[in-house]
């Protein structure tokens, strides 16, 4: 079955039928919801749903009571059972879907095609995803659709092992992602700079590569005179509010900034991108910048209001449902608290989230699938 989720207004809906549910109670379904069948124990649901907060003991088991009431329509398809003596799980039963006599429809296709286009710019995954999920629609997705579903999963390893997604094509995808599990993020530099001479990336994915790319590469490296020099390189590309790289040129501009303490030209991008997300709500840039607030509200000093924008970033971040992107505001933290500020129960809590999706997710894996990859191909 899919359960369509409205972060906006916390309403989950079933084949027509919807609930309205509390923050919470929707945040705690949505988690468990990402993981069925997985038994979690109470500490491990307070720890994802209610982070750097003291809840008392009975509130997981009061949500769970107040979610089950409210869900009970919808038994069939879903029960959160208790766990004895551990905690909950949720059990999804899979539901057939009926052929779409639409499949084969060129103009519909048309549609299709632009719609998951724009929820993509949007950051709208949850939407994205549930289109692909309905069979019925008889949406054939293609090689580039498939990648961003599988961003939107977070399963980093299903995505670098298919044969569906050609090397040149997921290039880019596997070059962000090893950051996440290099020994050192430096470590990606080498092979980026063998795919760039050997010109390895696919048509889609290289101007990306050669104009953002190299920014972020270069500023996680710490190598922070190369980053600035390829910032103004892509300034002199992207020189207008509407190209698609423009957000997340701002958003390097102002890690930059804050690693290099300069808190005037900080403030002046903050402002900046105020204004812009006003007009345009792109909720995966949006995240990532109410993130970046937060880290420097830290280095300003000011550790309730980091933690605050921090944790708000990382909740817009989550609703998303781009799981990719949950990944990387969570190694943006970590490199900032290592590297920047201080904030040990933070960075404690960072590294604690880090080390879920590496289980989860299988990272090790990950990891020695793409440098089995790198050195075949670079």
């Amino acid at each position: 079955m899919a359960l369509h989720f409205d972060h906006s207004e916390y309403r989950v809906s079933f084949k027509g039928d919807s609930v309205s549910l509390l923050r919470r109670e929707y945040e705690l379904l949505s988690f468990l919801y990402e993981n069925p069948g997985r038994a979690f124990s109470r500490e491990e649901l307070l720890d994802a749903v209610w982070k750097l907060e003291a809840p008392g003991d009975r509130t997981v088991d009061d949500h769970i009571y107040r979610l089950r009431r409210k869900l009970k329509s919808w038994n069939t398809y879903l029960t959160i059972k208790t766990v004895k003596g551990y905690g909950y799980s949720l059990n999804v039963t899979p539901t057939e879907e009926t052929p779409s006599p639409l499949k084969n429809d060129r103009e519909f296709k048309e549609i299709t095609t632009h719609l998951l286009n724009k929820y993509h710019l949007y950051g709208h995954g949850e939407a994205f995803k549930t289109i692909l999920d309905q069979k019925s629609l008889g949406i054939e997705p293609g090689r580039n659709t498939k990648v961003i579903y599988s961003l939107i999963e977070g399963d980093l390893l299903k995505l670098a092992q298919s044969r569906e997604v050609a090397f040149s094509e997921k290039l880019l995808f596997m070059l962000y992602s090893y950051m996440l599990v290099a020994n050192e993020r430096k470590d990606v530099l080498p092979y980026y700079e063998k795919a760039l001479e050997k010109t390895l990336f696919c048509e889609a994915s290289n101007a990306e590569a050669t104009i953002l790319a190299p920014v972020f590469f270069y500023l996680f490296a710490e190598d922070f005179s190369a980053a600035a020099a390829h910032l103004k390189k892509a300034d002199r590309l992207v020189t207008s509010e509407n190209h698609g790289f423009y957000p997340f040129l701002q958003l390097s501009r102002m890690m930059l900034f804050i690693c290099l303490k300069e808190q005037e030209k900080v403030n002046s991008v903050i402002n900046k991108m105020e204004s812009f997300f006003k007009e345009r709500e792109y909720q995966r840039e949006l995240g990532i910048f109410v993130v970046l607030k937060g880290v420097f509200a830290l280095q300003s000093g000011d550790r309730a209001k980091g933690r605050e924008y921090i944790a708000e970033g990382m909740r817009v971040t989550v609703n998303t449902r781009f799981m990719s992107h949950v990944y990387f505001a969570n190694d943006i933290c970590l490199f900032f608290l290592e590297k920047i500020v201080s904030d040990e129960q933070l960075y404690k809590e960072m590294l604690k989230e880090k080390a879920f999706f590496s289980e989860k997710f299988n990272f090790s894996a990950f990891k020695t699938e793409v440098e089995r990859q790198f050195k075949q191909h670079l």
